[in-house]
């Protein structure tokens, strides 16, 4: 064993694994001060008060659905992954394998209009009601 001791003697040489020959950690106090200091910035700053400009700000922002913006958003994957797809399919030699990233592409595109539909009868759904 490369990592045992093999002195021999009465129990084979293994005592002596109680930890004692290795060095304890160190522990450096001396940088509990900036513990304590960036703990008290940040305590300072959650019982701070929000601003009133920055409270009038964001009040002023327009309210989106979350369903309606991440309808959006999944819509521009979409048609993001659809325009890959067609760029990898214009440098595919193989037909078959074109004709593949195509089709992909198309149901990339059709995944995208129906999300954007669905954004847009949330939109007109949330304008009728409110």
């Amino acid at each position: 064993m490369a990592g045992a001791r093999n002195a021999g003697g009465r129990y084979g040489g293994r005592l002596g694994w109680s930890g004692a020959d290795k060095e304890r950690p160190h522990r450096d106090y001396s940088e509990h001060w900036l513990e304590r200091r960036v703990r008290g910035l940040y305590q300072a700053v959650l019982y701070e008060p929000v601003p009133d400009t920055l409270l009038d700000l964001v009040n002023r922002l327009p309210m989106v659905d979350p369903s309606i913006s991440q309808a959006l958003n999944r819509a521009r994957r979409f048609r993001a992954k659809a325009e890959e797809l067609e760029i990898a399919a214009e440098s595919t030699r193989d037909y078959s394998a074109r004709q593949t990233l195509l089709q992909l592409a198309q149901s990339y595109r059709t995944l995208a209009q129906f999300d954007e539909e669905m954004a847009q009868r949330l939109s007109d759904r949330k304008r009728r009601a409110g």
